[in-house]
């Protein structure tokens, strides 16, 4: 199992498109897409350096089946860019607080299985809640930039103790 921590997460402001169904990367790569085609030109891309991209999966994959899920694309943004943020886009807020973060380092077919390994984890075991608020996926690279077997995706978990 990948390392687990405990972290502290800044909101993030993120333009996204909605994605409805599973959350796989052969049926979300359509959504990505028409996000980079739109951002481009509005300059919405590489605001942050150190994140790519920005994916919200929105409903527990333990009590939503795959096709019942939300998942958003996204691209973090400044506060000063939200006015260029128009339809079919719109500005997501991430709730800052703590997370159970943990690296995936691989393609984004197995990202499920990174989520698999916290959820029958730390999220079982260890006293941890998932609390009502977006899975968070911090995309440190891209498929443009490295090969799949270094791609490196950062989950964060929204969690409190019970």
């Amino acid at each position: 199992m990948a390392d687990v921590a405990l972290q502290y997460l800044n909101a993030i402001r993120v333009a996204a498109f909605r994605h409805a169904g599973p959350h796989d990367p052969r049926l979300t790569d359509a959504t990505w897409q028409q996000l980079i085609v739109w951002a481009a030109p509005r300059r919405l891309l590489g605001r942050t350096p150190e994140a790519r991209g920005i994916g919200l999966l929105w409903d527990d994959p333990r009590n939503f089946g795959p096709r019942e899920r939300r998942y958003d694309v996204g691209v973090p943004i400044d506060v000063e860019d939200v006015d260029n943020v128009e339809a079919p886009g719109f500005v997501v807020v991430t709730p800052p607080g703590r997370y159970l973060c943990v690296r995936h380092h691989a393609g984004y077919e197995t990202i499920m299985d990174t989520y698999d390994e916290v959820i029958e984890g730390p999220l079982r075991y260890d006293g941890w809640t998932l609390l009502a608020q977006p899975i968070i996926e911090v995309y440190r690279n891209s498929p443009s930039e490295v090969p799949e077997s270094e791609l490196h995706t950062d989950i964060f978990f929204p969690v409190a103790k019970l």
